[in-house]
């Protein structure tokens, strides 16, 4: 498997938490955004990703890739507090126990059907069916889905204009 097409969006919320800076508490997301709104370095290379991802696809999986780097939960959407990057995010908690293999399993399948679902109107049903064994192995491994599904497509070949445009068109959640 080549590299994720946000691996330079993962780099950063990477980067942020590992300087120590960012409070870890369930406003983890906003934490982070603030801090990255505030540092002219991490505010140059937020607004480079901007530009090449859209704000909305690097808002969305700056939160994807932190939710899923610290292996934390997703409790409830509130308005931004501490960061004017963007207006909601998505409240974070630690997993209360350790999910069995065959719950993270399932859950991984859930979130790749869930994602077609969603998407299905920007997504070729012939195309990305045999991807799914593929897809559910990378959520498992800790990718977030729409990651998943952009390198997969990927590296096979698969168009993605329609599928980052929709992307970019939902707000979602962060």
């Amino acid at each position: 498997m080549g590299e994720p097409v946000t691996r330079d969006i993962r780099d950063l919320v990477q980067l942020v938490l590992d300087e120590g800076a960012v409070v870890c508490d369930e406003h983890v997301i906003d934490n982070l955004l603030a801090i990255i709104e505030h540092s002219a370095a991490h505010r140059r290379t937020y607004d480079a990703l901007c530009e090449k991802h859209g704000a909305t696809v690097t808002n969305q999986m700056t939160a994807k890739w932190t939710k899923s780097i610290l292996g934390w939960d997703t409790v409830a959407e509130v308005e931004a507090r501490k960061n004017t990057l963007t207006q909601f995010y998505s409240i974070l908690t630690p997993l209360s126990r350790k999910l069995t293999l065959e719950e993270q399993r399932s859950r991984a399948g859930n979130d790749v059907l869930a994602f077609y679902r969603r998407y299905k109107d920007s997504l070729d049903r012939n195309l990305v069916l045999p991807l799914r064994d593929e897809l559910e192995s990378q959520v498992l491994a800790g990718m977030p889905v729409e990651e998943a599904y952009l390198s997969v497509m990927q590296e096979r070949g698969i168009e993605l204009s329609a599928l980052r445009s929709a992307l970019g068109s939902q707000p979602g959640t962060l």
